[in-house]
């Protein structure tokens, strides 16, 4: 579901969420494509609605925009 997608989180809960759906967990937010720590949702959130944040905080950062020019 989040294949190729380097994310950082200090919350070992979410790390294993995160690796459980096919991203890469880093040990450092430097080699992070996404520092969820700062997004951090206070709600629940379905698997979908997390793909979606995470795809939309990504859509919006240096990442792509380094990539297109």
């Amino acid at each position: 579901m989040l294949a190729g997608i380097r994310i950082y989180t200090s919350d070992i809960v979410w790390r294993q969420i995160f690796s459980d759906l096919n991203a890469t967990v880093v040990d450092s937010s430097f080699s992070a494509d996404l520092n969820f720590d700062d997004i951090a949702p206070k709600k629940p959130l379905t698997p979908i609605e997390l793909k979606s944040l995470i795809l939309s905080e990504i859509d919006t950062s240096e990442l792509l925009r380094y990539f297109w020019s």
